[in-house]
């Protein structure tokens, strides 16, 4: 009897498991030719309001759609009581619930009803009871869909050109989003930067960020994300720089680290990589005390290094110094705070050169001169000019000679002079090379429209933001 019931249970699993992949084949059917009729809807609406990278979001509709019938299916796996009622369905004629039913009973006719119950599910052919192959139904109406889909698809989107602007939009703000990250992780594991160093980058990169995040012209995005990248960077050497300043300080007050101090100080980097040389063998004769006591001086978290490791340490301390001193030496935020920068461009509206120079009472320095329509302008100035300015030229309103090349020097000249009186700037206005007056005007007020010019073009976002303060800093020195 044990061995019949036995039989029967193992019959039963092996209809349950052809039923299970039965309902899991019609379910995702069914769930994926709903996830269709999404997309269908998706599609159309795109055709009257742009909808970008609509195929990822078909193919994520589709996905989870297959999900879904997958999941249902789990949640319904028949038992063996379904499943005997399927197979009575076939012709058994409830035998096999019954045997089901009887198999805890003691009855003598419960043997019986048993054993009629396996002859009988014996014969059958459970492979063929049992199709795997989805309702023909179900499955026409799946690829009417997907073909339905894919017609909506081909058909030319008028809104194609905006959609593909948006999609590149994005792409590009995923993008800097990664870099953003990279610099995050960056600055955390710069062991030459203090904690609070770190949480105030933090904070200036999440304030860039949010003020470039309703940008969405393409490049303007990527030229304000370059500049904001350019400034998190100068920025972090800048702390870098002042860490180091801090950290020289404390090695000059140190008799073992003088001269170290001193090097690094003067940003002479050869000369400290021979100080630390030095200092490591003199190290080696220092007691215990001395040797503690040099590393305390410097910092807590020296405490506990070897000679070797601290030659390790200072080296990279040098290395990490004079890389921080040359990108900030090479910084366009450096250089243009930079007041030996004297350096101009003539530029005309009608494409014509100017002339122009700038003299003290008692010396000459190099300036700009600015031409519109015709005529030259020329300006007197004062104090020493160091950079680059323009040959000489004639500007003119006729558009026959206005796009003549003419001939200029680039080269920088430095021309000594003594600084001038600046209430005694003079500005002498010509025209086609006759002069035609002048008048003496306020050194301050030829300043205070250069500055005013300046503080336009900020609020008009022609300059970067970063730059804006070095700008307001620039004009405040001039005052």
């Amino acid at each position: 009897m044990i061995d019949i019931n036995e039989n029967i249970i193992s019959i039963i699993k092996k209809v349950r498991r052809k039923i299970i992949f039965k309902m899991l084949i019609e379910n995702v059917l069914l769930s994926f030719t709903g996830g269709v009729i999404a997309c269908i809807v998706l599609a159309i609406i795109a055709h009257f309001t742009p909808i970008t990278f609509i195929y990822i979001k078909s193919a994520y509709i589709l996905i989870f759609s297959i999900l879904i019938g997958m999941v249902y299916s789990i949640f319904n796996i028949p038992d063996n009581n379904y499943t005997a009622k399927i197979i009575d369905e076939k012709g058994l004629k409830e035998r096999t619930i019954t045997a089901l039913e009887l198999m805890e009973s003691n009855n003598p006719y419960a043997k019986i009803e048993i054993e009629d119950a396996y002859s009988h599910l014996r014969k059958i052919n459970y492979k063929k009871i049992i199709s795997l192959k989805p309702p023909t139904k179900k499955f026409v109406m799946s690829v009417s869909m997907v073909t339905i889909l894919i017609i909506i698809l081909a058909i030319p989107n008028r809104h194609r050109n905006i959609v593909e602007q948006k999609e590149r939009m994005h792409i590009v703000k995923e993008e800097e989003k990664d870099e953003i990250e990279k610099i995050k992780k960056e600055i955390k594991k710069d062991v030459f930067l203090t904690e609070k160093d770190k949480k105030e980058l933090e904070k200036e990169i999440a304030k860039l960020n949010k003020e470039i995040s309703n940008i969405n012209d393409e490049k303007e995005y990527k030229k304000q994300a370059e500049s904001n990248k350019k400034i998190i960077e100068h920025k972090k050497n800048k702390a870098k720089e002042e860490n180091f300043e801090k950290l020289a300080k404390k090695m000059l007050g140190n008799n073992n680290l003088q001269e170290l101090g001193k090097a690094l100080s003067d940003k002479e980097f050869d000369k400290a990589k021979e100080e630390i040389d030095k200092l490591i063998e003199e190290a080696k004769k220092m007691s215990d005390k001395e040797y503690n006591d040099m590393l305390a001086s410097l910092s807590d978290k020296l405490a506990g290094l070897d000679i070797n490791q601290l030659q390790e340490a200072l080296g990279d301390l040098a290395n990490e110094m004079e890389m921080t001193n040359i990108t900030l030496s090479n910084s366009q935020y450096a250089s243009s705070n930079s007041n030996n920068s004297n350096s101009g461009k003539s530029q005309n509206n009608n494409q014509s050169s100017g002339t122009g120079s700038d003299s003290g009472q008692n010396g000459q320095g190099s300036g700009q001169g600015n031409s519109q329509g015709n005529g030259q302008g020329s300006g007197q100035g004062n104090g020493n000019g160091n950079g680059k300015g323009q040959g000489r030229g004639k500007g003119s309103a006729n558009s026959e000679t206005d796009n003549e090349s003419i001939g200029a020097s680039t080269e920088d000249k430095n021309i000594n002079g003594k600084r001038g009186n600046k209430d005694d700037s003079q500005i002498q206005m010509t025209k086609e090379g006759i002069s035609i007056g002048g008048e003496k005007v306020p050194y301050v007020q030829v300043i205070g429209e250069y500055e005013s010019k300046a503080y336009e073009s900020m609020n008009t976002s022609d300059i970067p933001k970063g730059m804006q303060e070095v700008v307001k800093e620039y004009f405040s020195g001039l005052n």
